[in-house]
């Protein structure tokens, strides 16, 4: 909490942080005493703004790493739903109150689904978004109608493995963040790898040679910029196609090991 205190004092948009499985409630609130607290101690917040109110949900059981959502935690959602009225309302929670598919991954989700879905449904109308975490994964589909959004962790991954194991795979992949835009008939959701170090190039002088920079895109370069794409020294062969066919292995490999036959009838 120490360290994470100190890479976040640099941000100037309002913050709110939501407590996961592997955090300390009390340690968090001793560390963040700005982050609001309802009056039973949870670390759970209602915010209105332009796009609607914002409802910040504290899923954390300490000593578990399955998400929690008691009684009294229902009542505060409820009341908090009730008081939003005709506004759009977004939710914000760490653990996902359905199954995802990832036996590893469910058997650790919301402990209380029925009674969380339960006290969802009667609103449904005016949730427009949920948003979670605790996957480490990017997800994105809905639920009862919902809309829902989830992307990869900053520390390490969890493997695509729909095996019904008890071991939770994880990886290295690149760790991202998302940038949301509210606006008033869509929302729109921007992701960011922003430890990917490939390279930038102009979509002109792509690696890959295809027929959509003469017939699609429109050159709006200016002479000095098409005389230096012009002697740029071009992408090596070997290594395009060395790109290309290890994409394919990779594909093809998932396809044959990770897809049951039930999955591809479904």
């Amino acid at each position: 909490f120490e360290n994470l205190k100190q890479c976040l004092k640099e941000l100037n948009p309002p913050l709110k942080l939501l407590l996961g499985n592997h955090d300390s409630r009390d340690e968090f609130i001793r560390w963040f005493p700005d982050q609001t607290v309802d009056d039973d101690g949870f670390v759970q917040s209602a915010v209105d703004y332009p796009a609607g109110r914002f409802l910040f949900l504290d899923t954390h059981q300490p000593g578990h790493h399955d998400g929690w959502y008691c009684e009294r935690r229902l009542a505060w959602l409820e009341q908090q739903l009730t008081l939003a009225d005709d506004r759009n309302v977004y939710l914000f929670m760490h653990h996902p109150p359905f199954d995802v598919g990832i036996p590893a991954l469910d058997r650790i989700s919301l402990t209380q689904k029925k009674e969380f879905k339960s006290v969802i449904e009667p609103h449904t109308s005016k949730i427009k978004h949920l948003f979670l975490g605790h996957l480490h994964r990017p997800l994105a589909g809905h639920w009862l109608g919902i809309s829902i959004f989830s992307l990869r962790a900053i520390n390490h991954q969890v493997c695509l493995n729909f095996d019904p194991s008890d071991r939770l795979e994880g990886n290295f992949e690149p760790p991202a963040y998302a940038v949301v835009l509210f606006k008033d008939d869509r929302l729109i959701i921007h992701t960011h790898d922003f430890m990917d170090s490939s390279e930038n190039f102009d979509l002109r002088n792509s690696p890959v040679n295809d027929w959509a920079p003469e017939n699609i895109l429109p050159d709006t370069r200016t002479l000095s910029e098409k005389q230096r794409v012009t002697t740029a020294a071009p992408w090596p062969g070997d290594l395009r196609r060395t790109r290309v066919a290890g994409c394919s292995k990779k594909l093809q490999k998932f396809v044959l090991k990770t897809l049951s036959g039930q999955c591809l009838e479904a």
